[in-house]
């Protein structure tokens, strides 16, 4: 399980995958980018400064900021299109699994890469309460 993936440059984040994962001796490999929850983002970016990574943190900041919707879509497509070159197909489906959140926006061109190895996740709305 590839999670959280941040922001980086992909190349050198590939090699590392292909040199310790191994993709092709996996029956799957997941994979997802951070997973926003409650105050997660706020901790990660706190302890990505914290560890004096603050080219990590101004990376996950540009993605994940106030009006940072289309540049956090890119960025979780481009992971998942790369990983996609990396990690091979078994016989009939491929081995990677990418969980992605969508919006009504972006659902459609997650969709279509089910087949591609798209996990579509959909946010579903809290059930009301009887009083």
């Amino acid at each position: 399980m590839l999670c959280p993936i941040l922001p980086q440059p992909m190349d050198q984040f590939l090699a590392k995958v292909e040199q310790l994962i191994r993709p092709g001796k996996c029956e799957h490999v997941w994979g997802e980018v951070i997973n926003v929850r409650g105050q997660s983002m706020q901790k990660t970016l706190a302890g990505l400064q914290g560890a004096g990574l603050h080219q990590a943190a101004a990376e996950l900041s540009a993605v994940s900021g106030e009006g940072s919707k289309p540049a956090w879509e890119t960025y979780a497509r481009e992971t998942f299109q790369a990983l996609g070159k990396i990690i091979p197909r078994n016989a009939t489906e491929p081995k990677l699994r990418f969980l992605q959140y969508v919006t009504k926006s972006s659902a459609g061109w997650w969709e279509q890469q089910v087949a591609n190895g798209a996990v579509v996740l959909k946010k579903t709305p809290k059930a009301k309460t009887e009083k």
